[in-house]
């Protein structure tokens, strides 16, 4: 796990209030932050065709599904299937392994088993599809536009990312069917099953001649292509990198039943190419989010960063407890959208634990809860990774939290814009009684920018042992 960064770097925005005016009353709280998820998941779905139901793979007949040889989900030690891998390491797994394949299926099809893989709730989901758009074509004019196929393969992961929002995904590449055909078209076995049972005619039919070969391959290139840059707009989705396309088949990779699905060795290469090609789940160091905003004309945008040991796949926020968002250009704050969570995540699918902003729009705050203030806000956020950064509207010179900072939970930070906000103003007036050896804070708090007014000849502040309080850029005066 990676340390706490100090608050400079993990700061909290709020709207600058008294321009914006905010009616907090009325929205709902940020929900408990999500936690950190690193390591090996406890789960495992796998979506496609028949490669993944592992038709035909024993050579033998008759024609069928054989999951259990499947390279995904299986559980036959001769395939050692990525979940049996998984299952070496983390028992925690067992038996939940759910593949919801289906032979024929093309990428029309995927959003269905997607549906059906957010009902199991998988912490991890495989993907290897598409070859049926090219293969159960009659000709090569029937074969899926690369455009269509790009929209159906978005709409499913629509459904993933909605459903499972926590998931790492794993998408395979289409497999090289023009490297099988140059391997077994010599074979007359091959070439009568191919014939006979118009297995891949567009690829595979000794009617076919070399042009047309070679336009069907790019169309697997392109739909490879597709499947790479959609999965660039997730987060938690990781590409092979074509890998499985790249690696070749060989004749005892092919069944002999059918001479185009894997056989047992062939379920075995693709379990060992692609756990190779996908994320590395013993790198349990989760990545850093930092943030900052400016002012905007309709609120305040905020900038977020992250870094990583390996590497990030990138970051995610929402809104006021809406759906996570991809973070590609700065979110705002509004009146309509007062507070934010974000996380990111890295290139092997760990995902730190969320951290909140929430909005303090006044600048004075007389413990009544009114909307905005540093006492409604101190109520409603929820624990976890939160902080506020005070920026009242212009004109304004303090926020007063007199009285208020031993109701700081543990967790909270504060940060008064150092070293050009506002500042903090710590004022001990009225009836208030200041602690006796100074200011003391019990929780892991942090603040910046704080600047300590009216304060009665004490020390200046000190720290109960086994806290974690951070000081830097304030001034006492008197």
């Amino acid at each position: 796990m990676r340390p706490y960064l100090k608050f400079s770097s993990v700061i909290a925005i709020v709207l600058i209030g008294l321009i914006l005016g905010l009616d907090l009353l009325n929205l709902p709280k940020p929900g408990l932050a999500d936690p950190m998820l690193t390591g090996y998941p406890n789960s495992i779905a796998a979506l496609g065709d028949s490669i993944t139901q592992a038709a035909d793979v024993t050579g033998a007949p008759p024609v069928a599904d054989h999951p259990d040889y499947s390279w995904s989900t299986g559980t036959q030690a001769q395939v050692n299937s990525l979940y049996s891998r998984l299952l070496a390491v983390n028992p925690a797994i067992v038996g939940r392994n759910y593949n919801d394949a289906v032979s024929g299926a093309q990428m029309s099809n995927l959003a269905g088993q997607a549906s059906n893989a957010v009902s199991q709730n998988p912490d991890y989901v495989t993907i290897l599809m598409g070859g049926n758009d090219i293969c159960n074509a009659t000709n090569e004019s029937g074969i899926t536009l690369t455009s269509t196929f790009q929209t159906q393969f978005q709409a499913a992961m629509n459904v993933l990312s909605g459903g499972l929002p926590n998931a790492r995904i794993f998408v395979a590449s289409i497999p090289d069917i023009y490297n099988l055909w140059s391997v077994l078209h010599n074979d007359s076995n091959a070439q009568g099953r191919w014939n006979g049972f118009n297995i891949c005619p567009a690829m595979l039919s000794s009617s076919a001649d070399d042009a047309q070969r070679g336009r069907v391959r790019q169309r697997i290139i392109d739909f490879n292509m597709a499947l790479k840059q959609t999965c660039t707009l997730y987060v938690h989705c990781r590409f092979d990198n074509n890998t499985v396309f790249s690696n070749p088949y060989l004749a005892a990779d092919v069944s002999t039943l059918d001479y185009f699905h894997p056989s047992i060795s062939g379920q075995a290469k693709l379990a060992a190419f692609t756990k190779d090609a996908s994320f590395d789940f013993s790198d349990t160091a989760p990545p850093l989010t930092t943030i900052s905003g400016a002012q905007v004309a309709n609120g305040l945008g905020l900038t977020l960063s992250a870094t990583d040991n390996i590497g990030v796949s990138g970051i995610e926020y929402r809104l006021s407890g809406g759906n996570w968002t991809k973070y590609n250009t700065p979110p705002t704050l509004t009146s309509a959208n007062p507070f934010l969570e974000y996380r990111a995540v890295d290139l092997n699918g760990n995902i730190e634990a969320s951290r909140s902003v929430y909005a303090v729009t006044s600048a004075l705050d007389d413990g009544t809860f009114a909307p905005g203030s540093l006492s409604f806000a101190l109520k409603n956020i929820t624990p976890g990774p939160n902080a506020i950064l005070f920026a009242p509207g212009a004109g304004v010179k303090k926020v007063d939290i007199s009285d208020k900072l031993q109701k700081v939970p543990a967790g909270i930070k504060l940060d008064g814009g150092c070293p050009n906000g506002p500042g903090i103003t710590l004022n001990w007036t009225g009836a208030a009684t200041p602690v006796v050896d100074g200011l003391v804070l019990s929780g892991n708090n942090t603040l910046n920018g704080l600047r300590i007014k009216s304060f009665p000849g004490k020390q200046l502040y000190s720290i109960l042992p086994g806290s974690s309080n951070h000081f830097s850029c304030f001034a006492a005066t008197k």
